[in-house]
């Protein structure tokens, strides 16, 4: 029953030995120490130096401040600097967690706690790991650093550094992280710097990061994420994968929904289809994808829409592409080119073999006009041959190209006609056939008009072309845009 004060501290043992003249201590067996109400220490034994000032406890010490209770089995205490370090294992047990590590120190004004080697925290929702650790007030504040990996019941994390927020459940990330959603490890998020909230299950992220969520990916210069929701918003160099069946959409602002298996992509936004050897690409000012109850895959593209494929390109105000049937659908003032050939109508169906991707035909609707250039090495050349009706169907060859064209319909030719020396490889004019009856039916070859010809009630006359002045050489609604034809997919974004 020891009991006395020595150095406005108070300390209570079973026996004590106290060195006068080297200003020293040692106390035994039921030691309790307290300083100035800051802190008491429990241990077995007790060394105190009066000169330096440091207590050095051994044997179950339990040191209790006013941010939690310290546990070890060798900790040293500095009065002057007010800091108390273990280096043999401790841990700091709170009401939110207990922290453990090999070495620590406790910064008693400070509040702070700093652990180093082998530090876990254990708390009611989630096990941390990490190389070191700093506690702040209570551990309602640790930073982690060096190897972090968080386990809960949701999560998986690893990362090199983050803070920890235990009773707001936030995260702050400032290096490579990767966040696994444990109940399906394919939804994965990967950032160098944002904010988690593993209650809410939503992310914020302030540097390029990437968003995975079934089998599509979402990468942004920043994104917002809710696992709950399934809502993401993308902004920045945005990019939606999926790897898996070789497409994606680029832009730069996006919104994600992961319940309606839908997105919309703005601000020059882009969707590409591989088929291999060849892609699709569609531009416009919205791009719209959507996965219907019938799982097949469409992309509807609104205003100023185009798109670009090696052997068809096309723009109208609104464009749809279903991948599963191979169909690019367009309205409203629609136009495609095919070779050296122009078609516009009130609606155009552009169809392909699914599986190949191959063209297989085209479908208009209303006022048909194909325009095709006569001189396609001539620029100079201003000569067409048209071709108008009602309704239009074209069936491509195995070579992917325009083998023969129906019209029906009120359909009207002008085919400039040519005699050609297949020994002197020259041509000769012979003049301009113009008809007129209920179907026409084109063949080409070379990607130009070949043969003419013309069924029901058909009505054609070959003219001399100095019996036919130039203003009688163009049908009604002619308008050659061929300037406007995209070029190449670099062209997609900037073509007009």
């Amino acid at each position: 029953n020891v009991h006395f004060e020595y150095d406005n501290a108070i300390l209570k043992c079973d026996s004590a030995i106290i060195y006068q003249q080297k200003n020293t201590f040692q106390a035994f067996s039921n030691v309790y120490f307290s300083a100035q109400d800051t802190l008491q220490i429990t241990a077995k034994q007790m060394f105190y130096d009066g000169s330096t000032r440091i207590v050095s406890a051994k044997g179950n010490v339990v040191l209790t401040g006013k941010d939690g209770v310290l546990k070890s089995e060798t900790v040293y205490y500095d009065r002057i600097n007010q800091t108390a370090y273990f280096d043999t294992g401790g841990t700091l047990i709170s009401k939110e967690n207990t922290v453990s590590s090999t070495y620590g120190t406790y910064y008693v004004k400070e509040k702070k706690t700093v652990f180093t080697d082998n530090v876990v925290v254990v708390s009611p929702n989630s096990n941390i790991k990490s190389d070191k650790a700093i506690s702040y007030n209570n551990n309602s504040k640790i930073e982690f650093i060096g190897n972090v990996a968080m386990d809960n019941k949701d999560y998986n994390i690893t990362t090199q550094k983050t803070v920890y927020y235990p009773k707001q459940g936030k995260l702050d990330f400032f290096t490579n992280t990767t966040i696994v959603d444990k109940t399906n490890t394919t939804n994965t998020i990967t950032t160098n710097n944002g904010v988690f909230y593993t209650k809410k299950k939503e992310t914020f992220l302030n540097s390029r990061s990437t968003v995975r969520y079934g089998t599509r990916y979402l990468t942004g210069d920043k994104l917002y994420f809710n696992q709950t929701t399934g809502f993401g918003e993308a902004t920045g160099n945005v990019l939606i994968e999926e790897p898996k069946y070789d497409r994606f959409i680029k832009g730069e602002y996006a919104e994600v929904y992961k319940k309606k298996d839908s997105a919309f992509v703005t601000k020059n936004a882009v969707a590409v289809k591989s088929f291999g050897k060849d892609s699709l690409y569609i531009h416009s000012d919205t791009l719209y994808a959507v996965t219907n109850k019938k799982k097949e895959n469409i992309v509807r593209a609104y205003h100023k829409a185009r798109f670009y494929k090696s052997n068809l390109q096309g723009k109208s105000d609104s464009i749809t592409f279903n991948e599963a049937k191979g169909v690019i659908s367009m309205h409203k003032k629609p136009i495609v080119w095919f070779g050296h050939t122009q078609l516009t109508g009130d609606v155009i169906h552009a169809h392909t073999v699914s599986k190949s991707q191959k063209m297989d035909s085209i479908l208009v609707k209303g006022n048909t006009f194909i325009i095709n250039k006569v001189d396609t090495i001539n620029v100079a050349n201003k000569e067409y041959n048209q071709t108008k009706g009602n309704f239009l169907k074209a069936i491509f060859n195995d070579q992917n190209e325009v083998d023969s064209i129906k019209i029906t319909g009120n359909a009207q030719s002008l085919v400039y006609v040519d005699d050609e020396d297949k020994k002197l490889k020259t041509k000769n004019r012979i003049g301009i056939n113009i008809s007129n009856c209920g179907v026409i039916i084109a063949t080409m070859k070379k990607k130009q008009i070949h043969t003419i010809n013309c069924q029901i009630n058909a009505d054609s006359k070959l003219y001399p072309e100095s019996k036919l002045p130039e203003n009688a050489r163009t049908f009604e609604g002619f308008l050659p845009r061929f300037s406007e034809k995209i070029k190449s997919s670099k062209e997609i974004l900037t073509s007009d």
